[in-house]
């Protein structure tokens, strides 16, 4: 479940993961079955999206991922001004962020 209850920073809303990067949040998901909690850089979370044609809207996304613990699926997500502590997703390459900010121009 993806929850978004701070303060509106932005005319623009927050709809989908580029929305999320563009703005500097982090993506944190906290597991209700063990309580684990991992925070993911969101360029590298749009990124493994746009690879595998999923949705990129962010009522969407938590579904895609599961707890590497339990196995649990769908777990809360809520979008952090926070560090990272899970760098297990690659990057994309620059060229992949630049040519994505201009198509979206």
């Amino acid at each position: 479940m993806w929850r978004n209850d701070g303060p509106r920073i932005s005319a623009n809303p927050l709809r989908e993961l580029f929305d999320a990067c563009a703005q500097g949040y982090s993506l944190k998901f906290l597991c209700p079955g063990c309580s684990r909690l991992r925070i993911f850089r969101p360029h590298a979370v749009w990124h493994h999206f746009r690879r595998h044609g999923w949705s990129e809207e962010l009522r969407h996304v938590a579904r895609h991922f599961r707890c590497s613990l339990c196995r649990r699926r769908g777990p809360d997500m809520e979008l952090v001004r926070e560090e990272p502590n899970d760098h297990s997703l690659p990057m994309p390459g620059e060229d992949v962020w630049k040519r994505e900010l201009r198509r979206r121009r």
